[in-house]
């Protein structure tokens, strides 16, 4: 994948979980009850401090795309890097 792709997601996560549309916080929610079971997830380096609602994802990291996992599961067009859940089309979530 290359840099631009990938910050391109990062920033759509980003947006998306200030914002807080009641469809992204429910994929979030579906999202992040599958993450805080997985052995890949990881506490984020203490400087990041990147809040969530839901505290299983709270200030947490994806050890396979070092990715937020806040800001991963709050981007719809993103799949996991684990394959346990899919990137969504539904354009609801747009």
């Amino acid at each position: 994948m290359n840099v631009f792709k990938n910050l391109q997601q990062i920033l759509t996560g980003v947006r998306n979980h200030y914002i807080g549309k009641p469809e992204i916080e429910a994929l979030v929610k579906k999202r992040a009850m599958i993450c805080a079971t997985c052995p890949d997830l990881q506490d984020a380096p203490a400087v990041l401090g990147i809040k969530n609602k839901n505290v299983a994802i709270s200030n947490k990291v994806c050890g396979l795309c070092k990715c937020p996992a806040s800001w991963r599961l709050s981007n719809p067009h993103v799949a996991c890097k684990a394959n346990k859940w899919k990137e969504e089309t539904t354009p609801l979530l747009d």
